[in-house]
């Protein structure tokens, strides 16, 4: 047995058990029969024949595994684990799949219907005790049919134990960690006695076989208000009155100065202040160009919200429903966990009941009473604040243990790190993780290209906000609630300035990921741009509530294709500032909802379950589950769906592979008008401008055909060529249908 993949072939004997259990009833997809030694070949045979949605019945599941594991090794031995084409630290070469470890390989394996069960304690079983929801083991039955898909990174979300008590969803979500060191239970497949660490090990072994690499998520900042961690160190966090109201705090005040780039200044209304927050401090805020003099007091403008805190208990209970309750030697007061909110004071979307901010800093000396209370940026300043400053204040015991979580999993075997909420850390405290591994991504979903180009770190998020207007901008959402047809059209704006932000940039030290889809996203199939408006009801009996219209797929399927090509082109360009980094399932069309996150509006978010109160939830049953948060009750079929593009993702891989040398050599990008907005038609040329140039040209609208006339000739299609077009060498009209991308030269 060797060292490099003992775990993985420790799973791989105990299938060979003669006691195992064979008589039990497992379907599985199509897809998940793919044998990695064939790879690409084998996939697109499965495509053309439609075995790929196709549900299959297998004698065993113990034998369904043994048999992939026994191939993954094989071509381990066959091809090694080469690398040599990808960094981690600089995203060179980088195709990362981004995925929650229990929906990656969720399935309704006795096809009643139903995934799990309902109404027992062991929800996410069938009736059989095989588990429905995403397993690791399961999850490496998934990872020949990522590899035949052209990805070679898996980034996966947050897999530590969830917490119990005030929990989103019938699961929770995985962002609410109970405790960092300690790995999901509910990740662990029952088939094996294997716990979920050891089978996590595994899955590392299978990728790594394969020649994929795993990129962890880990939650530096946040904790589940139940954490295991502050039962046993209460003075790791912030802890508030019991009973005490939950809310943000108010840094509204008629009477407080407040410090801005043209001095210092009053605002009479509340109106002028979050005008002047959301323009200039909020910039600062995700820029980090504020320092301690710009900090406003929460002190001075909202001493209700100040006097919730209480020092840290003496002592703290676990209740039986999991609740933490703090006590104190000489006071009947109790103290209870202070619940976070998300990233500024003035955001409408839902309080994160589930979670709080570890206290990074502590007021050790008195003389800093701001950091008492936590606010927004009290949980931030310290990024750029004068050295002396920071370090005087740091909770370094907090510090300690962070970084502990990062070694735990580096001795797991991943190969780098996603870094939740990376904005919102101290440059030393980043430093401190990458000495743990150094191939370090940042999550920063506000983080500008000019921010970008002079960062040398990989940076997620951004690309997201192009797609759909987000809830974070109150007066957007006004106007697009107001014109609900303007937000079907707001896609086609924002991709040509979202180009056209990138064109102003020659190379670029920062990397980011380049797709709608993520984990805090609804899938870019249900924006605005797909749905049906004339079908939408009406809001206040005038306006079209556009968050209810019914989402036309073939316009679904047309968007998530033509974001995937676009942006799985421009990952291949060598200073390109994108990642690609679907959510699993786009592929398929996908119609779950992963989470809400920040470009759902908020009328929206109150129509999922897991945002509903007790009540509502009794009275709607039926409403829809977020995946990050809850399993789904009915299948959602999205491994056998026929409203995929798959075989296309195989053509663009082709094309791309022929495309690349173009894309390392033509480094200067150009967004040309073309007197239609609904084209976004890029140039790419040599940094003189002469010579040949290549063309990737888009059709951003969904409902019509558009035409480019090219008054130059067209050397040579390289991908998508339209039916109406001229031959090569000849100029003359495009004609490109809704949603189409090509791509030539001239």
């Amino acid at each position: 047995m060797s060292n490099k993949f003992s775990t993985l072939e420790s799973i791989l004997k105990a299938c060979k058990n003669p006691e195992r259990k064979e008589k039990v009833t497992y379907f599985v997809p199509g897809a998940w029969m793919l044998d990695p030694l064939r790879g690409t070949e084998h996939l697109r045979e499965m495509v053309s024949s439609e075995e790929i949605i196709r549900t299959v019945s297998v004698n065993s599941p113990y034998k369904l595994i043994e048999e992939t594991i026994e191939k993954i090794l094989s071509y381990n031995k066959e091809h090694g684990e080469t690398k040599k084409d990808i960094d981690l630290k600089t995203g060179r070469g980088i195709k990362a799949v981004n995925s929650l470890a229990r929906v990656l390989s969720m399935y309704d394996h006795n096809c009643d219907g139903v995934i799990g069960s309902s109404g027992t304690e062991h929800i996410i079983l069938n009736s059989e005790g095989i588990c429905e929801m995403g397993t690791f083991i399961k999850n490496i039955l998934v990872l020949p049919y990522l590899k035949a898909l052209g990805f070679n990174t898996i980034h996966l979300q947050p897999i530590t134990e969830i917490g119990v008590y005030g929990k989103k969803g019938n699961l929770g979500s995985p962002f609410a960690i109970r405790d960092p060191f300690s790995i999901d239970h509910n990740l662990a497949d029952p088939l094996f006695d294997f716990d979920a660490e050891k089978q996590y090990i595994a899955f590392i072994e299978a990728a790594h076989a394969l020649g994929m690499m795993v990129v962890q998520e880990v939650i530096p900042r946040t904790l589940s208000i139940d954490s295991r961690i502050l039962e046993k160190n209460p003075e790791y966090g912030y802890w508030i009155k019991e009973g005490s109201i939950k809310r943000m705090p108010d840094y509204y005040h008629t009477d407080y100065e407040y410090s801005t780039s043209q001095g210092k200044r009053r605002f009479s209304d509340r109106k002028s202040f979050e005008d002047w927050f959301f323009s200039e401090y909020q910039g600062k805020i995700y820029s980090g160009k504020y320092g301690i003099d710009d900090l406003i007091d929460v002190n001075k403008t909202d001493p209700e919200y100040v006097s919730f805190f209480v020092e840290t208990p003496d002592e703290v209970k676990r209740e039986e429903n999991g609740r933490l309750v703090g006590y104190y030697k000489n006071s009947q007061e109790k103290a209870e966990v202070f619940p976070a909110f998300c990233d500024t004071p003035f955001e409408i979307q839902p309080f994160w009941q589930d979670v709080t901010y570890l206290r990074l800093y502590k007021d050790n000396h008195g003389d800093l009473p701001i950091v008492n209370p936590l606010s927004f940026v009290t949980a931030k300043f310290f990024k750029d604040v004068e050295p002396e400053i920071e370090r005087k204040y740091r909770n370094e015991p907090v510090w300690n243990m962070i970084t502990g979580y990062f070694d735990k999993f580096k001795h797991m075997g991943v190969d780098g790190f996603v870094l939740d909420m990376g904005h919102a850390l101290p440059d030393d405290l980043k430093s401190a993780i990458k000495k743990v591994l150094p191939n370090l991504w940042e999550e920063n979903l506000a983080a500008g290209f000019s921010f970008l180009s002079e960062t040398p770190a990989v940076i997620t998020g951004k690309v997201f906000a192009y797609g759909e207007p987000g809830y974070n901008n109150r007066e957007e959402m006004k106007y697009y609630e107001e014109n609900p047809v303007e937000t079907v059209r707001f896609h086609i704006k924002n991709m040509r300035r979202l180009f056209e932000e990138v064109s102003e940039f020659e190379t670029y030290k920062g990397k980011m990921f380049g797709y709608p889809d993520n984990y805090n996203t609804k899938r870019i199939g249900q924006s605005t741009a797909t749905r049906i408006l004339t079908e939408a009801p009406l809001r206040h009996g005038t306006i079209p509530d556009f968050t209810k219209a019914p989402v036309d797929q073939d316009k679904a399927r047309k968007i998530s294709l033509l974001y995937y090509s676009l942006f799985s082109i421009f990952s291949e360009k060598e200073d390109s500032p994108f990642l690609f980094n679907p959510v699993f399932g786009t592929e398929f069309v996908a119609t779950s909802t992963v989470n809400v996150g920040l470009n759902t509006h908020i009328d929206e978010t109150k129509q999922f379950f897991d945002y509903m109160s007790l009540d509502e939830q009794h009275a709607k049953p039926e409403a829809e589950k977020l995946l990050l948060m809850s399993k789904p009750d009915a299948s959602t079929g999205e491994w056998t769906g026929k409203n995929h593009f798959i075989g296309e993702i195989l053509e663009l891989n082709s094309s791309i592979e022929q495309l690349k040398p173009l894309l390392n050599k033509l480094k200067h990008l150009e967004v040309l008008n073309t007197r239609n907005r609904e084209v976004l038609f890029m140039s790419l040329s040599s940094q003189e401008g002469e010579g040949e140039k290549l063309a990737i040209a888009a059709n951003l609208d969904l409902d019509r055909e558009h035409i480019v006339e090219m008054p130059f000739c067209i050397n040579h299609y390289y991908f998508n060529r339209p039916v109406h077009s001229p031959e090569e060498g000849l100029k003359g009209q495009v004609i490109l249908p809704p949603g189409h991308l090509t791509v030539f030269t001239f």
